[in-house]
């Protein structure tokens, strides 16, 4: 490690970039990836209107959030409004069943959203706003 002289308040900032960076299983980050991919196949084959709506609303959330588990919770809210404007009974049963799952295994994500610990990605309107303070 390099020494480095900072303001307290850049200082907390790369601690808790490093630290966060530590919590992150990789192993476990790439298996949820491809399982995310197959899953996301086989919406994509089944109905590519709806997958294209799903996926244009993960990416404006994320763009608007700067956080992952926030914009996959709501993309996948807005899915289930999308299915019943698509009228298939099947799709949304499928994904009311898929958006339970993901808030589930969001639980902590939804306690850091709250709390504002939750981790951001680089990018997007509330990164950018952040760091300007």
């Amino acid at each position: 490690k390099t020494k480095r002289t900072l303001k307290v308040k850049d200082a907390i900032k790369v601690l808790t970039d490093e630290e966060t960076d530590k919590l992150i299983d990789k192993n476990d980050l790439s298996t949820e990836a491809l399982k995310m991919a197959e899953e996301n196949g086989i919406i994509l084959a089944y109905n590519p209107l709806y997958f294209t709506l799903a996926i244009t609303c993960f990416l404006i959330y994320l763009y608007l959030s700067s956080m992952v588990s926030f914009s996959s919770i709501t993309a996948c809210l807005s899915a289930v409004v999308i299915s019943l404007f698509m009228g298939d009974f099947w799709l949304t049963i499928v994904t009311i069943a898929l958006t339970t799952y993901i808030i589930i295994r969001h639980r902590e994500n939804i306690g850091r959203i709250r709390a504002g610990t939750e981790s951001m990605v680089p990018f997007g309107l509330r990164y950018k706003r952040k760091n300007k303070e």
